[in-house]
């Protein structure tokens, strides 16, 4: 009785263990977003630096493969259409809708609005859903 118990407990503790180090798996990749983000509507100019983080999070999700959060790409597209880049913006929003379809009508407003006779309006307003002209928010 012993014996076969020492062996039971030979092979179950292991695959416990196993169990137990794996810990939970995330459904999305999102590496450092949330400060990333977080410098957005602080109001940094570093438009290169958000650049570099957000591609650096799309990077690491890829070779985790795992998809990157949703918001990601889009905010990427936001971040090159601040720096003139419309038409790598345009690929990014797009990317992100495929990704995530329910962001179709989200991104499209966020195109409308950055394009729309070439009108420079604070994208921190327009992801946060509130208008300029309306008073947009305080910093």
């Amino acid at each position: 009785m012993h014996q076969g118990l020492g062996r039971l407990t030979l092979v179950a503790l292991p695959l416990w263990l196993a169990a137990c180090a794996s810990g939970p798996q995330t459904l999305y990749h999102w590496g450092n977003y949330p400060d990333t983000i977080h410098a957005w509507y602080d109001g940094t100019d570093d438009w290169a630096g958000q650049e570099q983080a957000l591609r650096k999070i799309i990077s690491e999700a890829a070779t985790r493969r795992q998809k990157v959060g949703p918001g990601v790409h889009g905010q990427l597209g936001l971040v090159l259409s601040r720096q003139g880049r419309d038409g790598e913006a345009q690929a990014e929003f797009a990317e992100e809708q495929a990704l995530y379809p329910e962001s179709a009508t989200f991104m499209t407003r966020l195109q409308g609005r950055r394009m729309a006779a070439g009108k420079q309006q604070d994208d921190r307003d327009v992801t946060s859903g509130k208008d300029n002209a309306a008073g947009g928010h305080a910093r």
